[in-house]
């Protein structure tokens, strides 16, 4: 009778390694392919541009408060300052935890809807897009600003802005944004490849020198 033979104990080793060479390759491609498709650095450039062309006419406010700024008509959009600057003051950037409201009132005194922005701020970034509203007509309006624990000061900006100026500013972010994670992706790839690669030749090596290895 004949003895069974046993599995080769290398098996399992090698296709693992072999799964990882070819995930390797797969973010390789992907994460290249999705880096030069979106190219981040003339992404973040567009961003730039875009965001100083929108705060270029806008009016800086210190919250919390109640403002009265002269709006042009068509939107405005608010954001946290990026360098803190109202006048000659420079505010710091507020922790993360504080929240900010906005509401805006037309020279009748009646309510302008402001759209918030539903992604919360990430961590103490210096940048956040509050909110947008439509701007009826020119005029003076009055901003209220509120933070969530009632005293924490920020700075403002109201600018004036469409929605295409929004969509398009958010086009450009999300490609700096795809393009870093492409880059992310790509460099994970070279890793996988190097150890699967590696790897391989290892477990190769030890088959020739023990062939119940394989």
């Amino acid at each position: 009778m004949r003895r069974p033979t046993s599995p080769r104990r290398g098996n399992c080793l090698f296709l693992t390694l072999l799964g990882v060479l070819i995930l390797g390759v797969v973010l390789l491609i992907g994460g290249t392919i999705t880096f030069f498709v979106s190219s981040p650095t003339t992404a973040v450039s567009d961003a730039v541009a875009k965001f100083e062309q929108i705060a270029r006419d806008s009016s800086a406010i210190e919250a919390p408060g109640t403002f009265e700024v002269d709006l042009k008509a068509g939107g405005a959009a608010f954001f946290l300052s990026p360098d803190g600057k109202v006048g000659d003051k420079t505010i710091p950037t507020p922790p993360g935890r504080v929240t900010y409201t906005i509401a805006v009132r037309d020279a009748n005194d009646q309510p302008i809807r402001v759209e918030p922005n539903q992604a919360p701020r990430q961590g103490n970034e210096p940048f956040y897009f509050f909110g947008f509203c439509q701007i009826p007509a020119d005029g003076t309006y009055t901003i209220d600003v509120q933070a969530s624990d009632g005293s924490t000061p920020a700075a403002i900006l109201a600018a004036p802005a469409t929605q295409e100026d929004l969509e398009a500013l958010g086009k450009a972010a999300l490609g700096a944004v795809t393009g870093g994670l492409g880059g992310c992706g790509a460099i994970c790839g070279i890793v996988f490849l190097l150890v699967g690669g590696i790897g391989l030749i290892f477990v190769r090596k030890k088959a020739k020198s023990d062939p119940l290895a394989m």
